[in-house]
């Protein structure tokens, strides 16, 4: 394993890939949610920072257009494929974006698939499972993978969606502070039932929500409350040998990438301690 960061797929991408390198960074994960930058252009930029640099993308995390927000309570009725207006839309630009993956030589798509009913005879749980299986049937001839971003499904959903959609090239893109911070799960917990098919790892802590919040909140790595000695030895023992990506959500600037770097001091010790 190595530690990893996520960056935006932005103009300046070239440029968000030699801040990476300049804090030591030598893989990462890219999240898209500007889609017009699918282009040749942009995948042109993208290979010369990975060879000047030596940069590997390990997988590009891809968003829709439409209506979104992760806030509460209209997360529920906005994000992902759960929202069954704007589910063939996103099928087709998740679709744009497997494609746009290709064209960097990368395998692994990602996305949130929003909160969607446990019920496995719920409308919205058939639909979104066929769903994942028309994307999986489309990547698998280039030999891609569509992974779930966890946090807004249990993890028992989960495993009943990628069952009905009956497909092999599926997996987890396993986000321990999503699962805290929307109140689905335990990580440790959830980990115990995912790692045999968690293919991405996202470096991220959290807390629970106390009260009557709906949702918790994010926190530096090793500050909140996600067992990542916990989650890397589940990952390691079921043979998981991909990048540990972090993930952090506040604003650009010095103090960011203080609390950056010492996350990865924090989870390169982690790794050196696996048994």
């Amino acid at each position: 394993m190595r530690v990893g960061i996520q960056l935006p797929l932005r103009e300046d991408i070239y440029d968000r890939v030699a801040w990476a390198a300049n804090l030591g960074f030598h893989s990462g994960q890219l999240c898209a949610w500007n889609i017009d930058l699918y282009t040749e252009e942009t995948a042109d930029q993208l290979r010369k920072a990975c060879r000047d640099f030596d940069f590997t993308v390990t997988a590009i995390w891809c968003g829709w257009t439409g209506p979104k927000t992760f806030q509460h309570p209209y997360r529920y009725a906005t994000i992902g494929l759960a929202p069954a207006s704007m589910r063939s839309q996103r099928t087709r630009e998740l679709l744009d974006g497997a494609a746009f993956a290709r064209s960097i030589g990368v395998k692994d798509v990602i996305t949130h698939m929003g909160f969607i009913s446990d019920n496995p005879f719920a409308e919205d749980h058939i639909g979104v499972a066929m769903a994942v299986r028309e994307i999986c049937q489309k990547i698998a001839p280039y030999g891609q993978r569509f992974l779930f971003e966890t946090g807004e499904i249990i993890p028992s959903t989960i495993l009943s969606l990628i069952q009905i959609a009956d497909v092999e090239n599926v997996g987890v893109n396993f986000d321990p502070a999503n699962f805290l911070i929307n109140g689905r799960a335990n990580p440790s917990d959830a980990m115990d039932r995912l790692a045999f098919m968690t293919y991405g790892f996202h470096a991220k802590d959290g807390v629970y929500a106390t009260g009557f919040e709906p949702k918790g909140k994010e926190v530096q790595v090793g500050q909140g409350q996600v067992n990542f000695g916990y989650l890397l030895q589940k990952m390691k023992d079921a043979g998981f040998d991909g990048d540990i990506t972090i993930e952090r959500e506040i604003q650009e600037g010095p103090e960011r990438d203080r609390q950056i770097l010492e996350e990865k001091e924090y989870l390169e010790e982690i790794i050196e301690q696996l048994q």
